[in-house]
């Protein structure tokens, strides 16, 4: 919720509850919502039919059995109307609203409390209306009583704290406790249960509806604490759903046969004994082994489908390095084809512009092979991509024999497959420029490619030659196709390029991570 109009559930990662559409989270508020009506219907059905028109079985449903103070059932009223105000979600009166109701409610308990440990009268109601017979013998039990200050603390703090975490479970989760103890002695041995000062006056359909009132308090936030485990998606979550009923039943169900044999004498009572310890052993024992059973499948269908996931990637790898071997021999066929033209031509400049597009597509084709041969699955070692795309421009353009030498000082960087077909094309363009202006007549050299960690996680790429160098402007100009290519493709790597011309030209790239 909204930090106005209530609290909102802790859904972090330290949560440990999925909380997606499927995990059961919608149900299980509208279950809350549910008992709160159950709530407020018991109550009301005592207070009204039974106090207001004398319905003696609402107000107690056996002639034997404790019955339902009025005050119990104002407090019921109460707080089934005060939990709606802070499971609702929009701002306005609700938190204010819902602090005072849970207060009345808290403070008529403690008063109650008061008033009983003090001997002033037998409770709240004989308190409120003395000299009236009837309520000499019908009070709020101090239990109700502890109950509902439990109930009180658990809807002021729904309503206060910004965030409900694991740790505001622990209230409601106690008074949910305390009702069910209730309970099991109604369902053993009531006359042991009146024996219980605590517990002398509490009325069985008290405890139900203190059994409702809890459950829709825990219910409000379903993705909190141990009904976030309940409520969760994963293998635990569902084992635990399968599991909780038969650890919170079967001891139930064999203590209460166990009860019935005593009563009927059937078995020498530490054979009864014997037989219920071996009982609860036997359930447990098949509790655990279903448990363990549920977990090997689980466990097995995880495996069968991490398996199923390794051969899926195997396939697309094996898919993705046959596209770019295919990729790889179309490229050669374009260069062969591209070197065919370029031998049936005798214009200078047409075999110069035959010869870049033969390197731009020998530097895309270097890249598929590097990538082929790496096994990597997206990424390219950029200092083996360098040292073997100017291993291939070396060899097609016979540098040796014109005495130019082309070193690479690359950092081992790994780089995706498209911004390392993009650095290649740069790095062909000002080598090609380079061996074009810088080393004229047959005059040697060396031509340096540098590749370095620049900062940020950047690299700085340099190309850098001891020739007489290109034109310092030359990457300015509009007519030149090499300048426009190595303009574009540095605007694509998002890059900055600068030129120094000083004993020959260096070319700086920065590109940032």
């Amino acid at each position: 919720m909204d930090t106005e109009a209530g609290a909102e559930p802790d859904t972090g990662p330290d949560s440990g509850v999925d909380t997606g559409p499927d995990s059961g989270i919608a149900p299980l508020r509208c279950l809350s919502r549910l008992c709160v009506t159950g709530v407020g219907a018991i109550a009301l059905a005592v207070l009204v039919g039974g106090w207001v028109f004398g319905v003696e079985v609402l107000i107690r449903l056996h002639p034997g059995l404790a019955a339902m103070a009025p005050s119990t059932a104002v407090c019921f009223v109460l707080s089934a109307i005060a939990l709606p105000l802070v499971a609702r979600k929009r701002d306005g009166p609700s938190r204010p609203a819902a602090l005072a109701i849970a207060g009345t409610v808290g403070v008529a308990a403690l008063a109650n409390l008061v008033i009983v440990y003090t001997g002033v009268a037998t409770g709240l109601d004989a308190q409120i209306m003395p000299g009236v017979e009837t309520f000499e013998g019908v009070a709020m039990a101090p239990a109700t009583a502890l109950c509902f200050i439990l109930a009180a603390v658990a809807l002021a703090t729904l309503a206060l704290v910004r965030r409900v975490r694991a740790r505001h479970v622990a209230v409601p989760t106690v008074g949910l406790l305390a009702a069910l103890t209730v309970l099991m002695g109604y369902a053993f041995d009531t006359r042991s249960l009146y024996e219980i000062f605590l517990f002398s006056a509490m009325a069985l359909h008290t405890a139900v509806a203190f059994v409702l009132l809890f459950v829709a308090i825990l219910l409000v936030h379903p993705e909190i604490g141990w009904v976030g485990v309940l409520a969760g998606r994963g293998a635990g979550s569902a084992m635990a759903r399968y599991m909780l009923p038969i650890v919170l039943f079967g001891p139930f169900l064999l203590c209460l046969a166990t009860l019935t044999a005593v009563e009927a004498q059937w078995f020498d009572a530490n054979f009864r004994l014997s037989v219920l310890a071996t009982a609860m052993m036997a359930m447990l024992g098949c509790a655990v082994l279903w448990g363990a059973m549920r977990e090997n499948r689980s466990e097995q269908r995880i495996t069968e489908a991490l398996e199923l996931t390794r051969r899926s990637l195997e396939e697309k790898r094996f898919l993705l390095h046959e596209v770019h071997h295919r990729v790889k021999n179309n490229l050669q066929q374009i260069t062969s084809m591209i070197a065919m033209e370029r031998t049936r031509t005798s214009d200078p400049a047409a075999v110069a512009a035959f010869g870049s597009m033969l390197g731009r597509v020998r530097a895309l084709s270097d890249v598929h092979e590097l990538f082929i041969s790496s096994g990597q699955s997206a990424t390219v070692e950029m200092g083996l991509f360098l040292e073997r795309l100017c291993g291939s421009m070396s060899e097609s353009m016979d540098l040796e024999h014109r005495g130019i030498a082309l070193r690479t000082e690359a950092v081992p960087v790994q780089v995706g497959l498209d911004r390392a077909i993009l650095i290649g094309l740069v790095v062909n363009e000002l080598t090609t420029n380079a061996l074009k202006h810088a080393f004229p007549d047959g005059t040697g050299g060396t031509v340096l490619i540098r590749l370095e960690q620049g900062h940020g996680g950047g690299c700085l790429l340099e190309v850098r030659d001891d020739g007489r160098g290109a034109p310092g402007d030359w990457l300015d100009s509009p007519t030149t196709t090499g300048a426009l290519i190595v303009r574009s493709l540095v605007a694509q790597l998002r890059g900055r390029i600068e030129t120094e011309a000083d004993g020959g030209t260096s070319v700086r790239v920065s590109l940032p991570a």
